[in-house]
């Protein structure tokens, strides 16, 4: 299936160019909670579109127009993915467990009107997030085993996310394919700027699906793209660090991320909360570590 992406075919036919009539843009914007996931294949269900940007490997194209006719099972979507990403099986489990709910609402909404879907990240991005989230894992359980911090491992790890952001932009499938349809969903887990700069003159509304408190290596990475993270004083960076790491004793301790992470926002300060909230407009940049 895969191969049969890479000679590139396209997704689906039925494209019709809408010249007369105002075209819309929706975003989606999707933080990596499962209960966001699940508020996000409600909000598909009654959305109007003719066509569908999913942030998935365009190599997955024709595996997901199979999926979306029903000629094959999600199960087939994900060994692909793991095959194009080199991912683990972990890193794996976690992407499907988010993508999962919201998959299954197009499924169910192509069954009933069909429309044409486009996958527009690259294979290498997330294989190079994987690794990074890997990378990230050990290092917490490197930190957890020898009650060490390991700050100089963090600055590197926060250096290599806030790279990997500034190098990402705007697909060039969406910017080609997007003038051809009236009514256009894009899915995103938070940056949205690179959308509104490159799809000028469309009616772009942002969409927000879940308001949340930002967890602390997330609030971290926004100050480290605001300030130089090696002029930040070193006892802010080494609290976001024990925040984070307490944080992730949370996540341990708990059945999902989502509960884990209601039991952390209990347990904050009031003071803690200011600095984690999380705000409409200020999410639209959100650094997300995934």
């Amino acid at each position: 299936m895969v191969k049969l992406a890479r000679e590139g075919r396209k997704v689906f036919t039925s494209k019709k160019t809408m010249l007369n009539k105002e075209k819309k843009i929706v975003i989606l914007v999707v933080p990596g909670f499962l209960t966001a996931s699940k508020h996000a294949s409600s909000t598909i269900s009654e959305l109007f579109f003719d066509a569908f940007f999913l942030n998935l490997p365009e190599e997955l194209n024709e595996t997901l127009r199979l999926f979306l006719k029903g000629e094959i099972d999600e199960d087939e979507v994900w060994q692909d993915y793991a095959s194009l990403t080199e991912s683990s099986e972990p890193v794996v489990h976690a992407t499907r467990r988010w993508f999962s709910p919201m998959l299954n609402a197009l499924r169910k909404r192509f069954k009933e009107k069909a429309f044409d879907l486009y996958c527009y990240e690259e294979a290498q991005k997330h294989k190079e997030a994987n690794q990074l989230l890997e990378e990230q894992l050990y290092l917490e359980f490197k930190c957890k085993v020898t009650g060490k911090l390991f700050l100089d491992e963090w600055k590197h790890i926060i250096k290599k996310c806030l790279d990997a952001n500034n190098k990402s932009s705007i697909s060039r499938k969406i910017i080609v394919n997007v003038n051809d349809y009236s009514s256009v969903c894009i899915l995103s887990r938070g940056r949205v700027r690179a959308f509104r700069q490159n799809l000028g003159g469309r009616k772009v509304k942002i969409k927000y699906i879940y308001h949340y408190w930002r967890p602390p290596l997330e609030s971290l990475l926004i100050l480290s793209s605001i300030y130089d993270i090696d002029k930040m004083p070193e006892e802010i960076f080494k609290d976001c660090i024990k925040q984070h790491l307490n944080y992730v004793e949370f996540i341990l301790q708990a059945e999902s991320l989502d509960s884990a992470h209601e039991k952390w926002v209990k347990s904050l300060s009031l003071r803690r909360k200011k600095l984690f909230r999380s705000k409409d407009k200020s999410d639209e940049e959100a650094y997300n570590f995934y």
